[in-house]
């Protein structure tokens, strides 16, 4: 009878780490607490201290620290430690859960052991182990054939026997890899040699696996060896890492043995254990800024290497359990997930091991694993014995098969398992994909038969006839290549996991050897090298007799080779300890043991991948192209080390399936940043910056280019990682099938008519607060260089409060802000058609926020030809503002109106004429900062719009000083000069001029008529006596 039982978790902490630049020198703090008395693990928010996380969970292995090396490379507990823990080393993680799992095999309780933890964690370490630090793997297998010796002494008179199966797999991108093929079926292609099917009462499994016997000690370690060299040739050859893979081992044991009536009885329990991807959590901190709202965002919170979909299964599981219906628990959305559906709910006594770094720089990672195995630890399973006479075992299943050979041929298919599990889904089918469900279904059925036909004929034939029959190979291959290594001339590979690191050893025999892809037909060429990048002849080693040296040469100038970072064209020389990139990113070391000084350097920091890398991305092009305007930050060159070899493998596949793309890596500052850093001088003033405190400085993002039309857009880094894994899963499908999967290719591209980014105009808001008209030409500054690309006229005109006219004509002009407050404001935007960018773009859109507008603002712009003559339409908009505060001044001082351009792309052939391919981030440093450009323009407009106050107010005074003195007037009256310092315009000035002018001057007295008549007279008399009064 089934017994239910939770799920057992186990947390180690992993130590500092030399190899990680934060953790070797230091800088790096630790987050991570336990305590056994309680088995609580605590992880610190290193932003905030006080934010602290507790979890309990069933073992806690402190791992960081207390610990010292032996002579044979064991890490062992020191007789003393300073720690206020005990280190745990791998013989007591084993003996804490490895000798109950050995028991349940024996017991026939089938088991599941699975790793879960971020990039170098030390998932592979705690299972598989490295030298002398065996895994929890190894010590498994040999407690266990230590258990079959005893068992079989001591019940020899009862006809008992064991025998054990031994499984590997490996799961990439989805697709199975039987990592112990035969040797007639051995391949280093990429085929898809196994299939995840479904068992009616098994559940998932994998098909076509080569079960391997295991009869002692060495055939364990024999059979481990050869699995994980294969697995390093599979991941190398498309330059990939065991993050993003999965590891599958599986033992069988079967025993038998006689009950008290004489029937032979079967115990077959399985054990597995999983080594599952990475758990790296994606930063979505950009997913809600608005610089990046034209951007095709797709940013999980949890890598998309399997893992989304488990904790997705995982989370419904739990919803389940509270008796909330949440439909049906979608384990087929990849092969991880199904795969562990028995551990997680089935037949199965399951144990998890997760694995954490101490960096204060893994906190999200390491967070995310312990939410996660916290809820992992509330699920139950149901484990029972599997044992069952053999005679009835074997007629269960000829009655299984007999039963579904019939629905087959009836076509009966909803009396299937399938149908009664997934009913709810397949109601939401049409008939097509219900077609499609039906063939799958017959294909599983079919493997089902196969299985069960497979497993009786194991269960009739004897142990010992099918051992022989099995003719295990004794090829020690392990041992071969560490005596090729230690003698003759040769390159092995790197890679950032140890587990994969080192594995291939090709050996350079003298003379003259070509080398490359081993699928193109060219039987000569004794190093295979299958990846992107790699041509069907990409180069040639030469081994000289006479003086001993080895040379490499590439077969052509497609051919890329580097030999310590630097790009060879011709023959060159290799010395002891060169490093050699082939392709896309494949890294491997020359070595050659003849050189005396060999051993000095055999362990030099030189060989670890991550310096390599780390190398090859500061000296590549794409790197220096970057650094035209000075390093990035500490932060963005981490994240460049990595994503750099990601670019050259994307880039390479893509001319290998004949795509026209080019990629690369472009720094984006966000604009709202540099709006902060702006040395404004009253942004203090504001809680408006407040804001922006939290906005990342500066961000990575790829240009993905269409080298033929010129079309582009741009990834996020985690789009870019979610794409390059579709992106090899089509590569590995076009070298296996020779042609292009256009599905997943397609996938790779965009839509035509996506909303792409073009660039920003910032209008500095200041001039509104004193009441002047803004009128500029703005430029359009490139998304990413903040380069000038184009321009745009924009006005913000004042209008009457009440009768909305345009005041263009009248200087409403103040000199202090604050006799706006307790006003009404009103202003129109008016925005023209947008110069040059028309080139390249067909539909051209601007979003913008004007003020305390909560939402974006988003209109189409009229575009026209650079040469166009005539009307063009233009957008206005009125706003109003009524009852002005001091916050609302403060901001209209201190903002400024950022349109952001976006729009549909149109093909063209020389996009450079845009400007928009430049590689060079902009540079604050360096460059001047838009938004100060901006202020300092608007400022130099007040100015000037001072100036010509004062100037007129000057002439006005000098006008007025003029005319008194003319009129005899010898004092000027306090209203007079007060009329002409507040007049608003020359119009006003003039007629107060006027007004005090008339003030002056004495109407004469109507003269009688007959005076009149005699005018001419007089006043030439009246001349003339003056002249004599003088005299």
């Amino acid at each position: 009878m089934a017994a239910e039982e939770s799920i057992k978790v186990a947390v180690r902490l992993r130590p500092f780490l030399e190899t990680i630049k934060e953790e070797s020198d230091g800088r790096s703090k630790r987050i991570i607490r336990m305590d056994e008395l309680s088995s609580t693990v605590g992880i610190t928010n290193p932003d905030n201290p006080s934010d602290i996380h507790k979890f309990t969970f069933d073992n806690l292995f402190w791992s960081f620290d207390g610990y010292s090396e032996q002579a044979d490379g064991y890490f062992a507990q020191e007789n003393r430690t300073v720690s206020e823990e005990i280190y745990c080393d791998q013989k007591q993680v084993y003996d804490e859960i490895g000798k109950e799992i050995v028991q349940n095999l024996w017991n026939g309780y089938n088991s599941t052991v699975f790793t879960f933890g971020e990039s170098k964690s030390g998932k592979s370490w705690t299972l598989l182990g490295l030298g002398a630090n065996k895994g929890f793997l190894p010590q498994t297998l040999t407690d266990l054939f230590k258990c079959v010796r005893e068992k079989e002494k001591g019940f020899q008179q009862n006809g008992f026997s064991a025998e054990v199966r031994f499984t590997m797999a490996e799961i990439y991108n989805d697709r199975v890899k039987d990592l112990l093929p035969s040797s007639a079926s051995s391949s280093t292609k990429y085929k898809n040699v196994a299939k995840i099917r479904e068992h009616s009462k098994k559940g998932f499994y994998v098909e076509g696996l080569r079960p391997v016997l295991i009869v002692n000690h060495e055939d364990i370690q024999h059979r481990l060896e050869e699995g994980l060299i294969n697995r390093a040739t599979f991941l190398t050859s498309i330059n990939a890492t065991s993050a993003n893979s999965m590891t599958v081992i599986a033992i069988t044991l079967v025993q038998k043995s006689r009950n008290h009536r004489g029937d032979e009885v079967t115990r077959m329990a399985t054990l597995e254990f999983m080594d599952l991807p990475a758990c790296d959590v994606l930063s979505s901190e950009r997913e809600s800024d608005e610089s990046m709202d034209f951007i095709c965002l797709s940013n999980p919170n949890i890598k998309a290497n399997g893992i989304d979909k488990l904790s997705l299964c995982v989370d419904k599981l739990l919803e389940e359990s509270i008796g909330k219906h949440s439909g049906a628990v979608p384990f087929h959305y990849h092969g991880i997930s199904k795969l562990l559906k028995n551990a997680l709910t089935g037949n199965s006594r399951t144990y998890m091991i997760v694995t954490l770094s101490p960096s204060e720089t893994s906190f999200k990672n390491s967070l995310f694993a312990l939410q996660f195995a916290e809820k992992v630890r509330m699920l139950n399973t149901s484990s029972a014995i599997n044992e069952e006479v053999t005679s009835k075992l074997i007629r269960e299943l000829k009655g299984e098969s007999d039963r579904l050979k019939k629905l087959i041929t009836l076509g009966e298919f909803e009396q299937c398992n399938y149908f009664t599990t997934q009913a709810g889904e397949l109601l939401l089918l049409s008939p097509l994909e219900r077609e499609a469900f039906k063939r799958r279904v017959t294909e599983d059925m079919k493997a089902q038969i196969k299985e069960n036909e497979k497993e009786i004929r194991n269960l009739q034939q004897p142990y010992e006839e099918r051992l022989k029959a099995f003719k295990i190979e004794k090829n020690d291959l392990g041992k071969k290549q560490e005596n090729d290594r230690k003698n003759k001339c040769h390159i092995f590979n790197l890679n950032g996991d140890s587990q994969i690191s080192g594995k291939i050893i090709h050996i350079i025999p003298l003379g003259t050897i070509d080398f490359g892809q081993v699928n193109k037909g060219k039987e000569n060429h004794f190093l295979v090298l299958c990846g992107p990048g790699i041509r069907d002849v990409h180069g040639t080693f030469t081994y000289n007799s006479k003086d001993g040296k080895i040379s490499i040469k590439p077969a052509g100038p497609n051919c890329k080779i580097l030999v310590n970072e630097m790009l060879i064209q011709f023959d060159t020389i290799l010395t002891n300890n060169d490093r050699i990139s082939f392709g896309g990113n494949q890294i491997w070391v020359y070595q050659n043991p003849k050189e005396t000084w060999l051993e000095k350097y055999a362990f030099s920091y030189k060989l670890h991948y991550e310096y390599v890398s780390e190398e090859l991305a500061l000296k590549s092009e794409c790197y220096r192209n970057l650094c035209q305007t000075g390093p990035p930050s500490d932060e963005l060159q981490k994240e460049l080390i990595c994503l750099i070899p990601a670019i050259e493998d994307a880039t390479a596949i893509s001319e290998d399936l004949g795509q026209n793309f080019t990629m690369k890596p472009l720094i984006l500052q966000p604009i709202d940043m540099l709006l902060r850093e702006s040395n404004t001088e009253d942004s203090d003033k504001s809680s408006y910056y407040e804001s922006f405190k939290s906005i990342k400085s500066s961000e990575i993002l790829i240009k993905v280019q269409n080298s033929v039309d010129g079309t582009f857009y741009y990834w996020t880094t985690n789009k870019f990682y979610e794409q390059l894994e579709m992106l090899k899963e089509s590569y590995m499908q076009f070298v296996e099938d020779n042609e292009i999967p256009l599905k997943e290719v397609q996938a790779f591209k965009e839509r035509s008519d996506m909303d792409m980014p073009i660039g920003y105009s910032i209008i500095c808001l200041k001039p509104l607060a004193y009441l002047v008209n803004i009128n500029t030409t703005a430029p359009i500054l490139d998304y990413i260089t903040f380069q000038q690309i184009g321009s745009i006229n924009v006005s913000l005109s004042i209008c009457d409060d009440e009768t909305g006219e345009n005041m263009n004509d009248v200087e409403v002009f103040i000199e202090s802000p604050d006799e706006l407050i307790d006003d009404n404001l009103t202003a129109i935007l008016c925005i023209q058609s947008p110069d040059k960018i028309c080139l390249h773009y067909k539909e051209v859109y601007c979003k913008y926020k004007f003020l305390e507008e909560e939402e974006m603002i988003s209109t189409k712009l009229d575009i026209r030809p650079p040469n166009f003559i005539g009307i063009s339409n233009k957008y206005e908009k009125k706003f109003s503002i009524h009852m002005i505060t001091e916050n609302t001044l403060n901001l209209i001082l201190t903002q400024y109106l950022i349109l952001r351009f976006y729009g549909k792309q149109k093909a063209h052939k020389l996009l450079n004429l845009m400007g928009t391919v430049s590689n060079t981030a902009f540079d604050p440093g360096r460059s001047a900062n838009p938004f100060e450009q901006e202020r300092i323009n608007a400022q130099l407009k007040l100015k000037e719009k001072v100036e010509q106050r004062h100037q007129r107010r000057l002439n006005a005074m000098k006008a007025l000083v003029d005319q008194s003195e003319t009129l005899g007037e010898e004092s000027i009256p306090v209203t007079v000069v007060k009329s002409l310092f507040q007049a608003k315009s020359q119009k006003q000035v003039d007629q107060s001029l006027e007004e005090h002018k008339e003030s002056l001057t004495v109407v004469p007295e109507e003269e009688p008529v007959e005076e009149k008549q005699l005018a001419p007279e007089l006043k030439a008399l009246k001349r003339f006596s003056e002249v004599c009064s003088i005299v």
